[in-house]
């Protein structure tokens, strides 16, 4: 059997209600899009220990799909299982709530068609509530990592500028889109501090996705993160700006819980980054930045909840990163206090 040009890999826990409406919009990308002509895709379903009825929301898509089930380990477990299992060149991530654009697929496999050293394309997503779109562009409203400039500048500076726009490499996208701009370059000096290669609106080559090691099964949030910063030490990126997907945002998201998206932070900079002796060497003042946020941001996670023995660590870890910063001399001394107290009203 010949081999798919693509596939999408989804991965679904409890998302019965959803998960229609996203394959949906990943199985007419089948037909391509604006001329492209028909894109050869296979798309992988994962069910990661669902309790809902996934099966009776699957049931009109059983001869359409390939469909793997595994017990509970969260997405990024799922996902890998789901990768492992594709038999596509290329692999796109779609998530189970999330709708897709149609020309997603099919520009994507054309950017990676036309740039071989580039491992993962990236683009945007906007925000999706009630069937309405609250946020056009979701990178530029959320911009991450310590550094207060435009999610634009961070693109222009990372990638040293654009490469082309979208008409002059033939894409296929709405006409609207046609002069947008199309990124490619090396970028791990960004990636190591702002998150903005989702996977869910990227496509990756899965010999590179391999090669890694995939996703960290341990990860609840950020999973894509990590792969991103893991591509990008040994491979190009390409940024595509346009939108690719409506982000739908619900009640059980995990994406809405703060101290596990700081703990993940932590993970990525400890195992990603901390570990990079390359990249510690070329971009030193970055890596002790990138070590102060993150310990910042996870120990002030901390502090909010009152566990002043978990902070304490991490703010010695930013203290010695940036030593003539305030902010991290001052919670330290008051997280001192606070665990020193601690122990008192224990011992008495």
């Amino acid at each position: 059997m010949p081999r798919p040009r693509v596939s999408a890999v989804i991965a679904v826990y409890n998302l019965a209600p959803y998960v229609g409406a996203a394959l949906d919009s990943i199985l007419v990308q089948r037909d391509g899009f604006a001329g492209s002509g028909p894109l050869d895709l296979e798309v992988v379903v994962v069910d990661d220990g669902s309790t809902d009825d996934l099966d009776g929301a699957l049931a009109p898509y059983r001869d359409q799909i390939t469909f793997l089930r595994k017990p509970n380990a969260g997405v990024a477990s799922a996902l890998n299982v789901g990768i492992r299992a594709a038999q596509g060149e290329y692999v796109a991530v779609c998530d189970a709530d999330d709708v897709q654009h149609p020309w997603r697929l099919p520009a994507h496999a054309a950017v990676l068609d036309r740039f071989e050293g580039v491992a993962q394309v990236f683009s945007d997503l906007s925000t999706w509530i009630d069937g309405e779109v609250t946020v056009e562009s979701t990178l530029r409203d959320r911009p991450m990592g310590p550094f207060e400039i435009s999610f634009d500048r961070a693109i222009d500076e990372a990638f040293g500028g654009p490469t082309a726009t979208a008409r002059e490499l033939a894409l296929p996208l709405p006409e609207p889109f046609a002069d947008r701009l199309v990124y490619r370059g090396a970028i791990p000096h960004l990636l190591a501090v702002r998150h903005v290669a989702w996977t869910a609106v990227s496509m990756m080559r899965r010999e590179a996705v391999l090669a890694v090691g995939g996703y960290d099964d341990t990860m609840r949030r950020w999973q894509d993160w990590y792969l991103s910063s893991l591509l990008s030490q040994a491979y190009e990126h390409a940024y595509l700006d346009v939108p690719v997907c409506l982000y739908r945002q619900h009640a059980t998201q995990l994406t809405k819980k703060p101290k596990l998206g700081a703990q993940m932070q932590q993970h990525v900079t400890d195992k990603v980054w901390r570990t990079d002796g390359v990249f510690r060497a070329k971009h030193p003042a970055l890596f002790r930045e990138l070590v102060h946020h993150a310990a910042i941001r996870l120990a002030s996670a901390h502090i909010r909840e009152k566990e002043w023995a978990d902070a304490r660590p991490l703010l010695e870890h930013a203290v010695r990163a940036k030593p003539a910063r305030r902010e991290a001399w001052t919670a330290l001394a008051r997280s001192t206090v606070m665990s020193a107290l601690g122990r008192i009203r224990r011992n008495t």
